[in-house]
């Protein structure tokens, strides 16, 4: 939806930066109170609709980040895509994929349950994914 006007921004501007960082932060309180309040209702109604599944409600509690984080992520990467940078994208995802094996093998270990440690690795790859991106579109000159 948003690659169409992403493609006629000019992201060597910083002011262009500004307006779009604004933007994310407006989108990041959203998501924030939407992630608070599934995460404070998920344990009064995951219990009801699923009875014989209660070890999953801390799961999902501590899966909620996503809600914030991959909207974050899919809109930096439309940035990248809008802007042409390929190298950028081929390093943001190859560098997504390395550590999500990486992570997914060390938190498995980490932690007695391995849900709980993959689910941990995944949020852990989406933020450093991120910071990539940012790292990545904050590099972009004329």
């Amino acid at each position: 939806i948003a690659l169409p006007k992403f493609s006629k921004c000019d992201w060597t501007s910083s002011v262009e930066k500004l307006i779009l960082y604004k933007k994310i932060l407006y989108f990041l309180i959203l998501l924030t109170i939407v992630t608070v309040l599934y995460s404070l209702s998920a344990k009064l109604i995951l219990p009801i609709l699923f009875p014989k599944y209660m070890n999953i409600v801390l799961l999902t509690i501590i899966a909620a980040p996503i809600i914030i984080l991959n909207p974050i992520q899919a809109l930096f990467m439309q940035i990248l895509v809008s802007a042409r940078r390929t190298k950028s994208i081929l390093l943001s995802q190859t560098t997504g994929l390395l550590m999500q094996i990486l992570l997914v093998y060390v938190f498995i270990m980490l932690f007695s349950d391995q849900l709980m440690g993959a689910t941990v690795a995944f949020i852990t790859r989406i933020v450093l994914t991120i910071t990539v991106q940012i790292l990545l579109f904050n590099t972009f000159r004329k």
